[in-house]
């Protein structure tokens, strides 16, 4: 008669053999933490939004911060060697023209800028599309484990925000979470509270 293993909490994903300390013990703990509070709080918004349907709120809704973006103006790009994704070589002598969060055009020689265009020469250094890091861990990315198993979870939300911000400008345009709490700070980034990479939980 076969025998029956025990259930286990032991992590038996295949990348756990790698550096990340996804299956640890530690991290389950915090990844707890962040889920708990996150549950509390969204039980007293719950609360607050049963009082605000009442009309026993003396304010209309929380404040959005302003998105740290260039606005309208146009960029253009002289002189970038361009790596599309696609191909194994570069293009160089290229010109990049970029509206809003659009790329608008793409060509060799001279491109006249548009009226108002901040013009970046980029000196034959590469221009590439957004990276994607397929494993990144949203809530845990920014302090030390340790750290994170006794601080106030309302800090472990600020570094992840700084943390998002400073991956966005490394390159990293779109991360998967692999299996975090990560749904607060996906909201705050797209709804243009907090800046950083498109967050995709898993």
């Amino acid at each position: 008669m076969p025998t029956r293993r025990p259930l286990s909490l032991r992590c038996d994903h295949p990348i756990k053999q790698s550096a990340c300390a996804c299956c640890t013990a530690e991290v389950r703990a915090i990844t707890r933490r962040v889920e708990h509070d996150l549950s509390r709080r969204g039980l007293m918004g719950g609360s607050a939004a049963s009082v605000a349907s009442l009309g026993l709120t003396a304010f209309a809704g929380p404040a959005l911060a302003q998105p740290l973006s260039p606005g309208a103006r146009p960029v253009l790009f002289r002189n970038a060697r361009v790596f599309n994704g696609l191909d194994a070589n570069t293009q160089p002598g290229m010109n990049v023209l970029v509206q809003g969060d659009a790329i608008v055009e793409i060509a060799p020689g001279a491109l006249p800028p548009p009226d108002g265009a901040l013009v970046i020469d980029a000196g034959g250094r590469t221009l590439m599309p957004g990276l994607i890091d397929a494993h990144w861990h949203t809530m845990l990315a920014a302090l030390p484990l340790a750290h994170m198993l006794t601080t106030e979870v309302g800090d472990i939300h600020l570094a992840a925000a700084a943390q998002a911000t400073r991956t966005l400008m490394r390159g990293f345009t779109t991360v998967r979470d692999m299996g975090g709490p990560a749904f607060a700070l996906k909201r705050a980034i797209d709804s243009g509270i907090v800046v950083g990479p498109r967050i995709y939980p898993s």
